[in-house]
């Protein structure tokens, strides 16, 4: 009996989340036309390195390393923070426009772009302090 309602407690909890999520960024469902993927490989780099979409698209990253957890930063501040939306796993600071905590292997992040340009992004490896660097080309 216990059991039953730590799991009906526990899908209420998830269902809750999930409704605030979307219904808070309703961007995340309606806007994006379509979402390419970003590719980073270990000490290899990121494939694609420069990536062109449409407006409305989004980009999502995907840390393929075996072990290193990886930071991805726009720094272009104010520019870049007008011109994107719906960032999953990207906070937006005062100094660079979007930056993602470090993401362990595996995990991913993904940002929506609303205009046209073009946005460079570095990626920092912890803990080797390798860098890479990529291009997201807006049309």
């Amino acid at each position: 009996m216990k059991r039953n309602k730590l799991l009906l407690t526990a899908v209420g909890v998830v269902i809750i989340i999930t409704m605030a999520i979307f219904v808070g960024n309703p961007l995340a469902i309606e806007t994006a036309k379509q979402c390419a993927i970003a590719t980073i490989k270990s000490h290899e780099g990121i494939s694609p390195e420069t990536l062109h979409i449409k407006k409305g698209d989004c980009v999502a990253w995907m840390n393929r390393t075996r072990a290193d957890d990886v930071k991805i930063t726009f720094k272009e501040g104010k520019r870049c923070q007008d011109m994107t939306e719906s960032a999953v796993g990207f906070k937006k600071d005062w100094k660079n426009c979007c930056v993602t905590d470090y993401l362990a292997p595996g995990r991913t992040s993904s940002l929506l772009f609303d205009q046209a340009g073009t946005f460079n992004y570095e990626v920092e490896f912890r803990p080797s302090s390798t860098q890479r660097f990529g291009t997201i080309i807006v049309e």
